[in-house]
Order: C-alpha cells, then sequence, then structure tokens
C-alpha cells in the first residue's frame, strides 16, 4: 500500500494518478489471466454504447481492473504486469493490509489460479 497525493506519477508507464488515494499492489497478473479479454456478443443498443464507452475510457489510459474492495470495482493504475496489477482506492477508502484477500472477477476459462479457497456460503 502507497498513500500518494494527487496528480503522483506510478508505475512502469509513469501514468498519473487521477486523486489523492492509495495505490495497492495486488497478486495477479497476465500470467494468471488478468486483463485479458475475449470479445462478447454485443447485440443491443444498450451492449453496444458500454462497449463503445469501455474501448474509449481503454483508450485514454483507464481501464476497471476485475479486482473488488470495500464492495466497489476498482480502477487499474496501470495495465496488469506479468505477476502483479496495480490499483487505485480513493481517499477515504479501507486500505486493505498486508495479506487481505481482494476479490477478483475473472474469466475462468482464461485464469490460472495460484491458490483456490472454498467460500461458505449463507445458509
Amino acid at each position: 500500500m502507497h498513500p500518494l497525493p494527487a496528480r503522483t506519477r506510478v508505475g512502469y508507464r509513469q501514468r498519473i494518478g487521477p486523486k489523492d488515494g492509495t495505490l495497492v499492489v495486488v497478486s495477479g497478473g497476465t500470467g494468471h489471466g488478468i486483463g485479458l479479454s475475449a470479445p462478447s456478443p454485443v447485440a443491443s443498443a444498450r451492449q453496444r454504447v458500454v462497449a463503445a464507452g469501455t474501448g474509449a475510457l481503454e483508450s485514454a489510459g483507464r481501464a476497471m481492473s476485475p479486482f473488488t474492495w470495500a464492495g466497489r470495482q476498482r480502477w487499474f493504475a496501470e495495465p496488469p504486469h506479468q505477476h502483479h496489477s496495480m490499483i487505485w482506492l480513493p481517499r477515504g477508502c479501507v486500505i486493505p493490509a498486508v495479506g487481505d484477500q481482494v476479490t477478483a472477477d475473472v474469466r475462468f476459462t482464461t485464469t490460472r489460479f495460484d491458490e483456490v479457497l472454498e467460500i461458505d456460503s449463507p445458509e
């Protein structure tokens, strides 16, 4: 975890951070299938608008990560690397402790897991 002021440059590509917040380095990168995508069928006008908006954001250097923390999906600070990813948490967000587990919503067909944990289902 790295608390940073607004407009701080981070990562290999020295991208500028959007606001005050915390840069979090999480396990899971392209070698694990993080950040890989497959074409999805777009049938409705709404799906086309979402696909166009996502593409526009990514072309501007902003991409949503598959990682969820504090109930919200988080932005990549820069594209994922081989074995890790960097995500932004906004100022005021609860910061994970080293070793905390961060949820990732990924396609199982493109993902390689280091460990699979059993999640208790509500009774």
